[in-house]
């Protein structure tokens, strides 16, 4: 749909929404991708606790479509340069809260 949309040279939209997926991992904390421009490649994502404090920021690989967050992993689908799609996983180290 995107592809579609950008395809047609279409001017950016003036407003965009500041997240695009939003899913909740093994600790209840609050996973928010923030919104992808066409030439943004790096998956960001802001965690929020369960308490609802700002944990941090964390820079997901380009390609990587995050499916699922346990408590020490992340498991996702990877699209490579040829379109081939692979599961991943990655691990995942917390800070502790300070």
């Amino acid at each position: 749909q995107y592809d579609h949309f950008y395809g047609l040279s279409h001017p950016l939209p003036e407003q965009v929404p500041a997240f695009q997926s939003l899913l909740v991992d093994g600790e209840s904390n609050v996973w928010l991708e923030r919104y992808r421009l066409p030439w943004e490649s790096e998956p960001k994502w802001e965690v929020v606790g369960a308490d609802g404090r700002w944990l941090g920021q964390v820079v997901a690989p380009p390609r990587l479509r995050i499916l699922q967050i346990g408590t020490d992993f992340v498991l996702g689908r990877h699209l490579d340069s040829l379109g081939v799609e692979r599961i991943r996983v990655h691990s995942l180290r917390r800070e502790p809260p300070p």
